[in-house]
This record gives structure tokens, C-alpha cells and sequence, in this order.
């Protein structure tokens, strides 16, 4: 991009920062969500939420979702909340609340079944930010792009195709800004679970338990993860970045000699595509029977991933430079939580995470988050010296 469009954009976010009383720039996250607004040529004073189309009731996601946003709703009792499930697009395919202000609030900005709430659309929202992000999301008050949504605070949780590991939608709670609990972020995260184990409700028999072995088993590995049986290929989201579906057979066949070779540790593979990535298998059985195998993916050729079993890349030092405690606020950072949760877990403040993570970045040579998650090693404790 030109200097001087980055010029014009940075001159324009700090007019917004200022117009909106902000002491500061905004978290890391937001900045980047106002910066592709910005780009999307969105205005933040003006908001005029584009209208998609109607919504087939009987679609699978609402099937699945209809019976969590019912429980929730019931638990929140008089709790002003709303909840919204959107799909891949962005496009809001249920919108239920518990309040009707905060119901009519909505309405008079036409935030109804059917908009287009993506952040290219309608800036930094919940639903929006989630799927530009690819991960969880919490938006408060000044931190929306748009006006017309800084009376509001909104968490967003990606639901993800038990199958593929791809988004599929956004399950979100919004609430009036004072209202706003960080709660809500690990709320929406633990919902979209429970819609993702209704997803798999759909299946088959045997589709429903080599999916529940699948899930079990990935949230053990931090990372991207495949699971091969004898009739299907499954990746999470991670794993869909490094292999696609014509990668199966190549997988299947090194797969195959690893496992017969009883060699254990990562082994280098060379993929379709001429792209090579490490691989490191784990059968998994079901009553002492084999159902399939696990792989645990890791890209090769990068010092991200250093020290790893069996393992030809040359092992960097700069991890065992981190302190302990920097170490831990490196593992919050990769899952997701702000500065201001960091802080929250660590019973610090703000400020000391900030030093922290100055620190980490200038001891491990990256500039952002978005560098130190594509650097660091999960879990971290495999780069320790």
C-alpha cells in the first residue's frame, strides 16, 4: 500500500481515537478491524446496514442453534441480552433478545434476520470482527467502528463445520455497553461448542462417533490436527491453511509407513502440492479397537517449531531467553485473551502486561501478535531450553 494512503488512513483513525475521547489507541485487534473498515471506505458516522435476503428456517445451522439460543435465553431470565446467529457471510440468520429496548435499539438501525453484519459492511461488531479474525471476539462501547453501535458491547463466537474445521457461522451476545462482563467472550466460545456437538447430532452413527473421537482428541494438540479413518479425511481449522482434500492420498500413504515403521515424532512429508509438512501420528481407538489415526501438523523449514521430536530444523535459543512469566503471558496472547484478560488472570496490571509483552517482542524479533502466534511453538513448553 502507498505511504500516502497509509498516510490518509493513519490521520483518519487518530480523528476517530480523539472523537471518540479515547486516551489511547484502542487494543491491537480493534485497530487492525478500524483499519479494514477504513479500507472497506465505511464511515463511522453514517450506518446503513445492507439487507441480504430471507432465511430458510430449516437451514442446518438454525436447526443446531435453535435449541442453545432457547436454553440460554431461559437461563438469562431478566438478564438484558441479545443473541444472534449468523452465518459465514456475516448475514444475521436468528436475532433474539430478552429486552425490548434494547430489541428496538436494533430495529432503528435495521439490525434484523437477514442483514449483512460482516466487519467489511458494518465495521467492528461481534459477529463482523469474529470472522475477519478467524477467532473469538469481544467489541465494547467505542471500540465498534460505527457510531451507532458504541452504546453496545458484543461477544462473538466462531462455530466451527465439525467436519472441515471451517467457520460456518458466529454465535454473538450483545448487551448495553455498562452492561458489558468479560464473561461474555468465554460464553459465546463455550456456546459455539455446544452448537458445534449438535452439528454433529445430525450425522450418522458412525459419522457421530468418529466426530466425537475427533474433537476429543484435537483439544488435546494445540494446532493444526487431521484425523484419517478408512472412509474420510477431518482438519480443524488449523490444519485447513496446510492440506486440502487432494493432499488425502499423500497423507494416507506416509501415514501408512510411519505407523508400520513404529517410528514416533514428527517425520517430513511431502504433500500433492510439492509442499512439505511435519507429521506425527497417534492411533486412536474406540473399546481397544482402531478407528483411525490422529495427525498432529506442523509446517517444515521454520524455527517456529524448534526442538520438536525427530525434528531436522535447526533449534533457535530465543525461547529460552523468555522468563516464565513471559512464557505465560506468550500462551494468552496465542489463545486469544486481550491485554486487559491477560491481566485479569495474571492479577497484574494492564500496564505490567504491556511491558511483558514489549519485552517478548523485542527478545523474539516480531513487532505484533499476529507475528508472535506465527513464530511460536504449540504448546510453548516444546521450545524450552
Amino acid at each position: 500500500m502507498p505511504d500516502g494512503h497509509s498516510s490518509l488512513l493513519a490521520e483518519s483513525l487518530s480523528d476517530l481515537i480523539e472523537s471518540r475521547g479515547l486516551r489511547a489507541p484502542p487494543r491491537e485487534e480493534i485497530s487492525s478491524s478500524w483499519l479494514r473498515s477504513k479500507k472497506a471506505g465505511l464511515d463511522p458516522q453514517h450506518l446503513q446496514i445492507p439487507y441480504i435476503g430471507d432465511i430458510d428456517p430449516e437451514a442446518l445451522l438454525l436447526r443446531a442453534s435453535r435449541p442453545v439460543v432457547d436454553q440460554l435465553l431461559n437461563d438469562l431470565g431478566t438478564v438484558n441480552m441479545c443473541v444472534m446467529i449468523s452465518d459465514h457471510r456475516g448475514q444475521v440468520l436468528d436475532r433474539r433478545e430478552t429486552n425490548r429496548t434494547l430489541a428496538a435499539h436494533l430495529e432503528s438501525i435495521d439490525l434484523l434476520a437477514g442483514s449483512d453484519v460482516s466487519e467489511q459492511s458494518t465495521g467492528a461488531n461481534g459477529i463482523g470482527s469474529a470472522l475477519a479474525e478467524g477467532k473469538s471476539t469481544l467489541v465494547e462501547g467505542s471500540e465498534h467502528f460505527r457510531d451507532a453501535f458504541t452504546g453496545t458491547a458484543c461477544a462473538g463466537g466462531p462455530i466451527l463445520e465439525p467436519k472441515s474445521g471451517r467457520i460456518l457461522g458466529v454465535i454473538d451476545l450483545t448487551c448495553e455497553a455498562p452492561d458489558a462482563h468479560p464473561l461474555m467472550l468465554p460464553m459465546a466460545s463455550r456456546l459455539a461448542r455446544e452448537i458445534e456437538r449438535r452439528l454433529i447430532d445430525e450425522s450418522s452413527l458412525r459419522e457421530k462417533l468418529v466426530l466425537q473421537q475427533f474433537l476429543q482428541k484435537q483439544r488435546r494438540v494445540r494446532g493444526p490436527v487431521v484425523f484419517l479413518d478408512t472412509r474420510s479425511m477431518l482438519s480443524n481449522a488449523a490444519a485447513s491453511r496446510l492440506v486440502d482434500p487432494a493432499d488425502e492420498p499423500a497423507l494416507r500413504e506416509n501415514t501408512q509407513q510411519i505407523i508400520s515403521g513404529g517410528r514416533s515424532g514428527f517425520h517430513e512429508v511431502m504433500l500433492s502440492t510439492g509442499r512439505r509438512v511435519l507429521v506425527r501420528c497417534e492411533k486412536v481407538l474406540e473399546g481397544g479397537d482402531p478407528i483411525g489415526v490422529m495427525l498432529e501438523l506442523r509446517p517444515a523449514q521454520t524455527p517456529r517449531f524448534a526442538g520438536l521430536a525427530d525434528c531436522t530444523i535447526d533449534p533457535t535459543p530465543r525461547w529460552a531467553d523468555l522468563t516464565n512469566t513471559e512464557r505465560n503471558v506468550v500462551e494468552f496472547v496465542l489463545d486469544g485473551f486481550t491485554n486487559r484478560q491477560i491481566a485479569e488472570r495474571m492479577f497484574v496490571s494492564r500496564y505490567t502486561v504491556d511491558y511483558h509483552l514489549r519485552s517478548i517482542f523485542r527478545k523474539l524479533g516480531v513487532s505484533s501478535r499476529i507475528e508472535l502466534s506465527r513464530v511460536a511453538p504449540r504448546p510453548l513448553g516444546a521450545a524450552r531450553g
